[in-house]
């Protein structure tokens, strides 16, 4: 999900019952970094990953980016109570349950992270 998406919804969205999918969030360290708002952003900093010194210079300090996301979905989900955990964990905890809507997924993931 990029900032620049036109159809992205809030994250309190993401986080309700009205989302009816599993949720994954995926931040690369490098976005939170920078604080991207966009790929132009990432795209001309890439090549600097390995020099803090010169990554510098491409951090979004005034402008919401992927670290405002980021703060702003740890905040929904403490305000919100919602229980978070590994991938790795998700099969082993939902097998054999009626609570999952979708068994494939269940499946999927039972074997992931052995």
């Amino acid at each position: 999900m990029w900032l620049e998406d036109t159809g992205r919804k809030s994250i309190s969205y993401y986080l309700s019952d009205e989302f009816n999918l599993l949720r994954i969030f995926n931040f690369h360290p490098i976005q939170l970094y920078l604080n991207c708002e966009n790929i132009e952003r990432y795209n001309s900093a890439k090549q600097y990953n390995w020099d803090l010194g010169k990554l510098e210079a491409y951090r979004n300090r005034d402008g919401y980016g992927m670290q405002n996301v980021f703060l702003e979905l740890i905040r929904k989900i403490k305000e919100m109570k919602l229980e978070m955990g590994l991938i790795k964990e998700l099969g082993r905890k939902y097998e054999g349950s009626n609570n999952w809507k979708n068994t494939n997924i269940v499946e999927q993931f039972k074997t992931f992270g052995k």
